[in-house]
C-alpha cells in the first residue's frame, strides 16, 4: 500500500492522457477496493475521488469510464452508511450508460440494481421496485430465463416485494431463483443455501412454518 500511494501521488503530476495516468486511476481503483474491503472507508474515499477526478478530466462527464468511477465510489458511500450522497452518483451512472450502450443492456441493469438498493435504504422502495422489475427485464432478454444473473435479478426483487408486505410474490420470485440456481450450481452451493434460506424466511412469514422447516 505505500509503494501504491507513492506511485499514484507521482502520477497526479502527468497529463491526464498519459497511459501511465490512466494505469494509476486504475491503481487507485484497485486500492481503495482493498481498504474497503478491510473497513477502512475513510481512506478509500480519496482514493476513488481522485480516481473519478482523472477519469472525467481524461474522458469527459459522460464516459463510461466515469460511470465506473461513480458506481464505485457510491458503493464505497453505501457502505460508509451515507446512501444519500450514494444516490445521485449512481443517477449519473444510469444516465451514462443508457446513453453509451441503450436502454436494455446488463451494464445499465447492474447501474439499476445498485441505485435500487441505495433507494430502499432510503425508505423508497416504490422508487427501488421499478429499476428491480426492469433489470430482470434487460437480464432476460440478455442472458436468458435460466441463468445465475437472472436468478440474481429476481432474488433482489424478492427483497423489495418482501420489504413492501407481498410475500406471495416474494414467494414465487424466490422458488424461481432457487430452481435457476440449483441447476447451474447444483444442490450443495453456497448460493444455493442462500435461497433457500431466503425462501425458507418468507414461507415461514406466509404462516407455514412446517413447510420452510425442510
Amino acid at each position: 500500500m505505500p509503494h501504491v500511494l507513492t506511485a499514484t501521488e507521482f502520477s497526479d503530476a502527468l497529463p491526464p492522457g498519459d497511459p501511465v495516468a490512466s494505469d494509476a486511476r486504475w491503481l487507485l481503483d484497485r486500492a481503495a477496493a482493498y481498504l474497503q474491503s478491510r473497513g477502512h472507508y475513510g481512506l478509500a474515499r480519496p482514493l476513488l475521488e481522485r480516481a473519478l477526478a482523472g477519469e472525467e478530466t481524461s474522458q469527459g462527464l459522460d464516459h463510461p469510464a466515469v460511470a465506473r468511477r461513480l458506481n464505485a465510489l457510491a458503493l464505497l458511500l453505501f457502505d460508509e452508511g451515507d446512501p444519500a450522497r450514494a444516490r445521485p452518483l449512481l443517477a449519473r451512472a444510469v444516465a451514462i450508460n443508457e446513453a453509451t450502450y441503450g436502454p436494455d443492456h446488463p451494464v445499465v441493469a447492474n447501474d439499476m440494481t445498485n441505485l435500487a438498493a441505495v433507494l430502499l435504504e432510503l425508505g423508497q422502495a416504490d422508487q427501488a421496485r421499478p429499476l428491480l422489475e426492469r433489470a430482470v427485464t434487460i437480464n432476460e432478454a440478455a442472458y436468458g430465463p435460466d441463468h445465475p444473473e437472472t436468478a440474481r435479478s429476481l432474488r433482489n426483487l424478492a427483497s423489495i416485494a418482501r420489504q413492501t408486505g407481498d410475500p406471495a410474490l416474494c414467494r414465487r420470485l424466490l422458488t424461481r431463483a432457487l430452481m435457476i440456481d440449483e441447476a447451474a450450481y447444483g444442490p450443495d452451493h453456497p448460493v444455493v443455501v442462500a435461497s433457500l434460506g431466503e425462501l425458507a424466511a418468507v414461507v415461514h412469514d406466509l404462516g407455514e412454518a412446517e413447510a420452510a422447516l425442510p
